[in-house]
């Protein structure tokens, strides 16, 4: 995939990591390669191929050979333009999001129920709907995830409605706390497109719940 993005100052001096714009001038646009993609608790990143030789940037996983990078999706409008190479050229649609808000409390009464919101941008390039499988989900990290313990797996948008790229979605559901007290410190929730990936910016909230 032929990605462009926005070139800063400080993309310049990139040593490692994942990259996301914080200081400089802008310098004008860039294209390099995408090889793959991956996510972390911040969100999707993309893998990259720059072509500035290998005195610059992250060593390669597979040669170990410097010219590579990581960037933040979305980050430096290059979810804007990413094509694939086939023999000619079409746009690549990508997931991703970002949480905006949200009104889950930090303490709950066990066994009562609240309701909550979660307030989501759609930074991606790929619309939402229930029809194409796109919800909210209760996030799990290998066997860690407590968002099941409030009855919360899975937060679906409603029939007919459709979340463009760029626009803002708030999921309303109920949450009930678990009639054990104490710590539930992997409360988390992202977004997924069911049968294919997590992606976007995950949320973790630590609950304390409390007898009446």
């Amino acid at each position: 995939v032929i990605g462009t993005f926005a070139v800063y100052e400080d993309f310049r001096n990139y040593r490692s990591g994942i990259y996301e714009h914080v200081w400089g001038d802008f310098g004008g646009y860039h294209a390099i390669v995408i090889v793959g993609w991956g996510t972390d608790s911040s969100g999707t990143y993309w893998i990259c191929k720059n072509s500035w030789g290998t005195d610059w940037g992250e060593e390669s996983p597979y040669t170990g050979v410097r010219g590579w990078f990581r960037i933040r999706s979305a980050d430096c409008l290059i979810n804007q333009e990413l094509y694939e190479v086939t023999g000619y050229y079409q746009s690549v649609s990508v997931p991703d999001a970002q949480i905006l808000s949200d009104t889950i409390p930090a303490s709950m009464q066990a066994g009562q129920s609240y309701p909550v919101t979660v307030k989501v941008n759609n930074t991606g390039s790929y619309p939402w709907s229930e029809s194409a499988l796109f919800r909210l989900g209760g996030f799990y990290q290998g066997t860690v995830g407590q968002a099941g313990a409030f009855g919360a797996d899975r937060v679906y948008l409603p029939s007919g409605v459709t979340v463009q790229p760029g626009q803002n979605y708030t999921f309303s559901f109920t949450m009930t706390a678990p009639p054990t007290p104490g710590t539930y410190d992997k409360v988390a929730f992202r977004m997924v497109w069911e049968n294919h990936q997590w992606f976007g910016q995950e949320l973790d909230k630590t609950i304390l719940t409390i007898l009446k």
